[in-house]
């Protein structure tokens, strides 16, 4: 967030004043919490044949895209699940095929073996592949893709030896380099995209040693930074340009998942153990991955939300069966994918949250209110994650504690508008606020950076 606003600062006193409120704030005020832990229902996605699955993604349909072994599982095929059943997404020619991202319109993309032995990125829709190629290499494989179809992952350099991050917009394919810049030896590859096209992934120097994860926006890669460690990957971003990932600490044997908003790195922790991925969040910033139980324990899948991570197996229905190994995408409905093991097999799972008790009204999920934008001139939209199920007051305060604004909030309530004034009807100040939510079972928090 800082990042965000730094350049419009007028001078480095009002950035250490606005650093100040931002602590001042965490002291003051408490954090965001659930009332209680919502319970999800599990199905197992199967497989094509052979004993292994994988859920890489799911879109706001319930559509999910991921791999599967075949009967003797030698080979593999990318599968989309449409809701109701699973689909062998066959192959380009060759032996394998793969499929890692999802957009809302149904389109797949992965990579998939030719007939020639390379490996060539796609898109595909319906039963049908169209080949991205690559950046002059042999291979190429894409990772993720957009509702405007823009592509993105990694690709062999014509000549050069190593892959590089590409972006596939508008029938082109373009090379993203690497940090720091010009140095055509480096490494570097593609892992999410959002609708503004900010790109995330991993880039290295040409000596390897430089390696952290990326955010490329405006035509221009940067570093996200590090967790103190030598290593940092970014996996995902939401819409909000909120950045998932995980990070090598100093000791260098000990990595975790992170957030990055507007610069600003945040250690999630683990489960317990010593390591941990974030794989993807979803614009309630909540966060799903994996992580060690217990130092050189077994592995889990992980939700983390509202500043706390959960061992996704706890939420399960008593005797289900399953040890949930590893969460890669939870979608802005809360439904979670992934692969855990089960009957001694790995299998792809779908999550849901469970049912509200007799409304009919579809999964409940984990309420959470997210601003947007979060740094604004003038207004703001608060969004909650499902309709409020009682009703509350919504409450602004400034970094001394003061209540600057505040108004009630109707049960059934998805969202509350806010026209950047304060309860006399001025405009706030430039400024770090928070913003509460309260009923009598739920307090949400949030925070709004003004600037005038």
């Amino acid at each position: 967030m800082i990042s965000r606003i730094q350049g419009r600062l007028r001078n480095a006193h009002e950035l250490r004043n606005l650093l100040c409120a931002l602590v001042q704030l965490s002291i003051l005020l408490p954090a965001a919490s659930l009332a209680a832990s919502v319970p999800y229902v599990i199905q197992d996605l199967g497989t094509l044949g052979g004993k292994v699955s994988v859920a890489c993604a799911i879109n706001e349909k319930g559509q999910v895209a991921g791999y599967s072994t075949l009967p003797g599982d030698s080979l593999t095929r990318g599968f989309f699940y449409d809701g109701t059943r699973t689909l062998n997404m066959g192959s380009m020619g060759g032996r394998n095929s793969y499929a890692f991202g999802l957009n809302q319109n149904g389109l797949v993309v992965g990579c998939a073996d030719l007939a020639t032995g390379e490996r060539h990125a796609f898109i595909w829709q319906k039963g049908w592949y169209s080949d991205l190629l690559t950046l002059g290499g042999r291979n190429s494989c894409a990772m993720a893709i957009n509702d405007q179809m823009q592509v993105v992952g990694r690709s062999d350099v014509q000549g050069s030896g190593v892959e590089h991050a590409f972006l596939f917009n508008a029938a082109r394919l373009t090379d993203l380099g690497v940090v720091p810049a010009g140095q055509q030896a480096g490494y570097s590859g593609a892992a999410g995209i959002n609708n503004a096209g900010q790109i995330v992934g991993i880039s290295s120097d040409s000596s390897g040693a430089g390696r952290h994860g990326f955010l490329y926006t405006t035509f221009q890669m940067q570093s996200v930074g590090r967790l103190g460690g030598a290593l940092s990957v970014c996996t995902a971003i939401n819409d909000q340009a909120v950045v998932a990932g995980y990070s090598f600490l100093i000791d260098g044997r000990t990595f975790h998942p992170f957030l990055n908003t507007g610069g600003h790195m945040v250690d999630l922790g683990t489960l317990g153990g010593r390591v941990g991925s974030a794989n993807a969040v979803n614009r309630f910033n909540q966060v799903v991955g994996f992580s060690e139980v217990s130092a050189n324990g077994p592995i889990h899948a992980f939700l983390y939300a509202n500043s706390k991570m959960v061992d996704l197996n706890t939420l399960l229905p008593s005797g289900s069966g399953w040890e949930l190994t590893e969460a890669l995408d939870i979608n802005d409905h809360g439904s979670i994918v992934g692969s855990g093991i089960r009957g001694g097999e790995t299998h792809a799972f779908l999550l849901r949250p469970a049912q509200i008790t007799g409304t009919g009204a579809g999964p409940e999920l984990p309420v959470h209110m997210v601003v947007t934008p979060s740094v604004t001139r003038q207004s703001a939209r608060f969004e909650f994650g499902r309709p409020l199920a009682e009703p509350g007051r919504f409450t602004l305060f400034d970094v001394s504690g003061r209540q600057v604004w505040t108004v009630p909030v109707a049960r059934g309530s998805r969202e509350l508008d806010w026209n950047g004034k304060d309860g006399s009807g001025s405009y706030l100040s430039s400024g770090v606020y928070l913003a509460r939510f309260e009923s009598s079972e739920l307090r949400l928090t949030t925070r709004l950076v003004v600037i005038r």
